[in-house]
């Protein structure tokens, strides 16, 4: 964010980025709702756009942070808690809570 400042340029591009982002995850949610993996009433464009703003909110943070897990942990959470959220039934196979 502070480069952004210094490089205004960069503005659009991550303007344009997180926009294809988000619609790449909206398209994911509605395909769990159409194939009936996710929970029909759910609002896919909330589940995108609360777990872009975990991650975003991890970015900035996690230098401030004490204790918090390393990257690639904590995106695995917070998709794990996405993917829960809208009710997504997993396979018990796959070593993960959800429906058998």
């Amino acid at each position: 964010m502070g480069e952004m400042v210094e490089r205004q340029e960069l503005g659009a591009c991550v303007a344009e980025d997180s926009g294809r982002e988000f619609a790449q995850l909206v398209g994911f949610f509605q395909a769990l709702q159409a194939r009936g993996l996710a929970a029909a009433d759910i609002c896919a464009e909330a589940a995108a756009g609360m777990l872009l703003s975990s991650l975003l909110t991890n970015a900035l943070w996690r230098d401030v942070w004490p204790d918090v897990p390393n990257p690639e942990e904590n995106v695995r959470h917070y998709v794990d808690l996405a993917v829960r959220a809208v009710g997504l039934n997993q396979p018990a196979a796959s070593g993960r809570r959800g429906a058998p």
